[in-house]
């Protein structure tokens, strides 16, 4: 029988936690500066970087460590902005980064900005969002709560899941919504 999303997500999770604070701040910067190359190369000219919605990593969880990446598109005069804000139906509202080096706790402990300067989620070109495993067809596990499901639907962006490599896998995911 084949392993639920939830026992996938589990053993995910628990392998990445092993990760020395060393290895996966190295391996993030890796991931986000070819990520930056990439949205600078997709979107130029430079300084009409697009409005991107980037999530804020937990470094407990490991996921890739976005800050930089962050910081580097406000230097590059994008326009910069960040989920963190649950609204009742579950979804999220994005907030403006204005320095990802200073953040308050949000909900569930995620990292947000201060403020309240919310931009609509149309408005959006490029959404980074977090990932627990891809499959190469782009199937995405999260963390099971489903925001970044219900939100993608509110935009047109271009979505991207940067992950490193040992959490991208062959196979097909389960894609049931758990």
């Amino acid at each position: 029988m084949a392993p639920t999303k939830s026992e996938l997500r589990r053993d995910a999770l628990n392998q990445r936690r092993k990760m020395s604070v060393e290895e996966w701040s190295e391996r993030s910067r890796l991931i986000t500066d070819h990520l930056f190359q990439w949205i600078l190369a997709t979107y130029p000219p430079a300084g009409s970087t697009p409005a991107v919605h980037g999530y804020l990593a937990r470094p407990e969880t490991r996921e890739i460590d976005t800050r930089p990446l962050l910081l580097d598109l406000i230097r590059a005069e994008g326009v910069t902005h960040s989920g963190g804000v649950p609204t009742e139906n579950r979804s999220m509202q994005t907030l403006r980064v204005h320095d990802p080096m200073r953040l308050e706790p949000g909900p569930y402990g995620i990292p947000q900005p201060c403020g309240n300067d919310l931009l609509p989620p149309h408005a959006l070109a490029l959404v980074i969002v977090p990932s627990v495993l891809l499959d190469v067809s782009g199937n995405r596990i999260g963390y099971g709560g489903g925001y970044y499901d219900r939100f993608l639907t509110s935009t047109g962006a271009i979505t991207v899941a940067p992950t490193f490599e040992t959490f991208l896998v062959e196979g097909p995911l389960p894609i049931d919504p758990t």
